[in-house]
């Protein structure tokens, strides 16, 4: 099984296109959504998928990280984030 990690539900609207577009069948259980670019860099946001790993439910995981651009800044810090 692949989980596939995105920022938003933006995002994965646009996995789920290209996905469609090269032919591969929608897996919309598979994802998993942060919310915003600060959670993909907060340990504890993982416990649940840390779990499954080591039980050995998941197997691969994908994670699908935008960098921002920087006038869009102010509110996240995701520009900032990316570049470190």
């Amino acid at each position: 099984m692949v989980r596939i990690i995105c920022e938003g539900k933006t995002d994965k609207k646009f996995i789920l296109a290209l996905l469609s577009h090269i032919g591969i069948e929608d897996k919309a259980g598979d994802f998993e959504i942060m919310g915003c670019k600060n959670n993909f860099f907060e340990i504890q946001k993982y416990k649940m998928i840390t779990q499954l790993v080591d039980s050995d439910q998941l197997k691969r995981l994908l994670f699908v990280l935008d960098a921002d651009y920087e006038e869009n800044d102010s509110r996240y810090g995701g520009y900032e984030l990316c570049h470190k």
